[in-house]
């Protein structure tokens, strides 16, 4: 699967702007549902909610080198 993510990242950083692209993917293992409090009861994305959840990881994970990474 890491392969897979890797070539989608190439592939999406090819058609963007150098300012938009991406530096990496994280795949985390979290559910993220409504009960959860990510999803609105429209399925749509809380932004605010996953930041404040993720705020601790960003620094790491934007220092890693790994294109790829899960948690």
């Amino acid at each position: 699967m890491s392969k897979e993510l890797n070539d989608l990242l190439a592939h999406v950083n090819s058609s963007v702007e150098q300012y938009e692209r991406l530096q990496n993917i994280v795949v985390v293992a979290d559910e993220w549902s409504i009960e959860t409090g990510i999803l609105t009861p429209t399925l749509k994305i809380k932004r605010n909610m996953i930041e404040k959840k993720y705020q601790s990881h960003l620094t790491p994970w934007s220092e890693s080198r790994d294109k790829v990474l899960f948690t």
